[in-house]
């Protein structure tokens, strides 16, 4: 009896599955991780709204070898809403709107309006074969308000392939999208975080 008690005991200890015994009123405290885990505050609307944004939807264009673009062309917007509802909410996903730009070789994306600066009014998605992932993607961003600044409601940039290097191209005086899509037509000037040439 003992040696059939140790065979089913011994593997059990060793796998941390049986430890000590506890007195019957003794609780085992929840893992360090999962305490600290429920401790977390839940992520913001703000954060939310900024991680759809200026992370999955740039990590879409650059990552999806097209995909994600041409499903926008076409008005497929399945995935981008599903996972605003998702991640925001199904009345911030139903207010996304797209309209492809063919001239441009590109695609307009509105957001609700922003609240809160850095979120963007709109985004735009264009094919570039000279970009490393075959596309750029460009937001104008809502921003504060400085003295003397007070007509800038917005910040043109792109973001890059790698999803790390934000380029500012300046503020801008307009909330509309069409000002947004000609100053596109228009972005010949160098960012600035552009590299120097040689």
């Amino acid at each position: 009896m003992r040696l059939a008690t140790f065979i089913v005991v011994a593997p059990l200890l060793s796998l941390g599955l049986l430890g000590p015994c506890a007195a019957a009123d003794e609780v085992a405290a929840p893992p360090a991780a999962a305490a600290s885990e429920a401790a977390k505050p839940a992520p913001t609307l703000h954060s939310r709204i900024y991680q759809l944004q200026h992370r999955l939807i740039p990590g879409w264009v650059h990552k999806s070898s097209g995909a994600f673009y041409t499903a926008l062309v076409v008005g497929d917007l399945t995935r981008l809403r599903a996972v605003a509802g998702e991640l925001v909410s199904p009345e911030y996903a139903a207010g996304i709107k797209v309209t492809p730009y063919p001239d441009l070789e590109g695609v307009l994306i509105e957001y609700p309006k922003p609240l809160t600066p850095p979120l963007c009014y709109f985004a735009f998605v264009r094919a570039n074969a000279k970009s490393s992932s075959g596309y750029d993607i460009y937001t104008y961003e809502k921003t504060v308000s400085l003295p003397g600044m007070e007509a800038v409601y917005g910040v043109v940039g792109t973001w890059s392939a790698d999803g790390n290097q934000h380029s500012n191209m300046g503020g801008r005086e307009y909330k509309d999208a069409e000002s947004f899509v000609r100053d596109l037509k228009l972005d010949k000037q160098p960012s600035k975080t552009a590299e120097k040439p040689a």
